[in-house]
C-alpha cells in the first residue's frame, strides 16, 4: 500500500549555529524510503507571538528532509533535484496534478508546499 505526503519548505532556527534556514519538511511520520532520508526535529517558535491556543494548533516536532547524498545534512531547498532523484529511483513518484491543484487553491498558505509524493 502506498502513502501521500506532502513536503513543504518552512524556516527552522539552527541553535548551534545560530542563523535561520529553510528546510524541507514532510507532513507527517515519513514511511518507506523516506525513512532514511528524515530527522523528527523540535521546532522553537520563531516568535514569541508563536503560541498554541485554542484557534491556533502548532506542533513543535517535524520530520525534516536530510540531503541523501550526505545525510549529516539538512536538505537545501534548492537541492529539491536531489530529492526528486532519490524518490524516484527508489520507486517513488511526484504527483503534479495534486501538488497543482492544491497550489492553485491557496489552502496551504502561509506553508510553502513544495510537492505531494507517493511513497510505495
Amino acid at each position: 500500500m502506498s502513502t501521500t505526503f506532502s513536503l513543504a519548505c518552512v524556516p527552522y532556527y539552527d541553535q548551534v549555529n545560530q542563523c535561520y534556514k529553510n528546510v524541507v519538511t514532510v507532513d507527517r511520520q515519513p514511511t518507506g524510503v523516506l525513512v532514511a532520508v528524515t530527522k523528527q526535529l523540535s521546532f522553537a517558535p520563531l516568535s514569541p507571538f508563536d503560541v498554541p491556543s485554542n484557534c491556533y494548533r502548532r506542533n513543535q516536532c517535524k520530520y525534516v528532509v536530510l540531503d541523501p547524498s550526505d545525510k549529516s545534512y539538512f536538505l537545501d531547498p534548492r537541492d529539491i533535484a536531489t530529492l526528486y532523484s532519490y524518490l524516484l529511483s527508489n520507486g517513488c513518484s511526484v504527483n503534479t496534478d495534486i501538488t497543482n491543484m492544491t497550489l492553485k487553491s491557496g489552502i496551504m498558505k502561509p506553508v510553502s508546499l513544495v510537492a505531494f509524493i507517493t511513497v510505495p
